[in-house]
């Protein structure tokens, strides 16, 4: 998970693609002034200039994934994709993350797959 989820589907595709869009918005000083006041709570990091970060561990971006809707919502156009694919990607994540495995977590597993296969679609 900390190398194919967080630190390769979002940290060297997703991340890059974010900051991308932020950028040719014109948006990237709201988003990160948005990241920075995010309320903290303890075992989050927390980020004063996200969008400076290219490179960093895992754990680090699946703190960015945990807090970055949010942040995106208010500086995306209405309706965006990118946040149906982020929502989709969160909610699968969270479920591989447990340490218990329930049939109706498999269930619920393939159905959050199938919706960020959607959500991908362009």
């Amino acid at each position: 998970m900390l190398h194919w989820d967080d630190g390769g589907k979002f940290g060297r595709h997703l991340w890059v693609y974010i900051k991308q869009v932020l950028t040719d918005l014109g948006k990237t000083n709201e988003f990160n002034k948005c990241m920075a006041e995010f309320p903290r709570w303890r075992g989050l990091k927390h980020f004063s200039a996200a969008t400076a970060i290219d490179f960093t561990e895992g754990n680090a971006f699946l703190a960015l994934l945990k807090c970055i809707i949010p942040c995106l919502i208010h500086n995306l156009p209405p309706k965006s994709r990118l946040i149906h694919v982020l929502r989709t990607l969160q909610q699968f994540r969270m479920l591989v993350g447990m340490d218990c495995t329930l049939d109706s977590r498999l269930q619920a597993q393939d159905t959050f797959v199938g919706h960020y296969e959607i959500a991908c679609r362009v």
